[in-house]
């Protein structure tokens, strides 16, 4: 009789047990969705005010039209002036022909100079949106990784760094946005004007997911 009080008593009590774990899963499967949709919504909320994509093809085709090449020097290194960064710079390469042009022949291989004009390409766009209010779309989605690698921490390659939270500050402000950029390293993130040499990618605050808000370090 004992024996079968017992076998009764354990059995509705892992039953139990299990009825309770399986609604606390449910209960943390519907709120993950949930947050999961909400992040969705947000963050197309976030890419419809920030970005224009008809916009970003004609900014483009100006970039790639070599005749507005003086105007997009100069709307580029007025730019530079503004952030206190490369205010010497005389020139800009947008093709791996310019690059071997104003550095010389057989300077950079052939690898390095497409390289060198597409980090370039890249920032003019960056700069020629923020100037008309948007960002390019793929940085809006995914972030910016960073350009300069902390390898070695001297204070040449500290102040790239630096440089380079300026850059994405000041796309952030001509842009009118008003989110804190952090810089993203595996699940946490860090405010970029504080922590400027931390290697990971740029993040605007309506990126991190919900999940992670608890994880961002100002």
């Amino acid at each position: 009789m004992f024996e079968i009080f017992i076998a009764l008593f354990g059995g509705l009590f892992w039953g139990s047990k299990i009825a309770n774990e399986k609604i606390e899963t449910k209960k943390a499967r519907t709120t993950y969705e949930q947050n999961a949709m909400s992040d969705a919504q947000r963050k197309q909320i976030w890419l419809n005010k920030v970005t224009d994509k008809k916009l970003e093809e004609e900014v483009e085709l100006l970039v790639y039209d070599l005749s507005n090449y003086d105007a997009i020097c100069d709307e580029v290194f007025e730019a530079y002036k503004e952030m206190h960064w490369q205010r010497d710079k005389k020139f800009i390469c947008l093709t791996p022909e310019q690059v071997e042009y104003f550095y010389g022949k057989g300077v950079y291989s052939k690898k390095v100079r497409d390289i060198m004009a597409k980090y370039e390409r890249e920032d003019v766009l960056r700069i020629l949106m923020a100037k008309r209010g948007k960002l390019l779309y793929s940085d809006a989605c995914y972030g910016i990784s960073r350009h300069n690698e902390l390898l070695y921490p001297s204070a040449i390659a500290r102040q790239k760094c630096t440089d380079e939270v300026n850059f994405i500050l000041w796309l952030t402000k001509k842009a009118d946005i008003k989110d804190k950029i952090f810089i993203e390293q595996s699940t946490h993130y860090y405010l970029a004007s504080k922590y400027p040499t931390y290697m990971g990618t740029f993040k605007w605050e309506s990126l991190i997911p919900t999940f992670l808000q608890n994880n961002k370090h100002y």
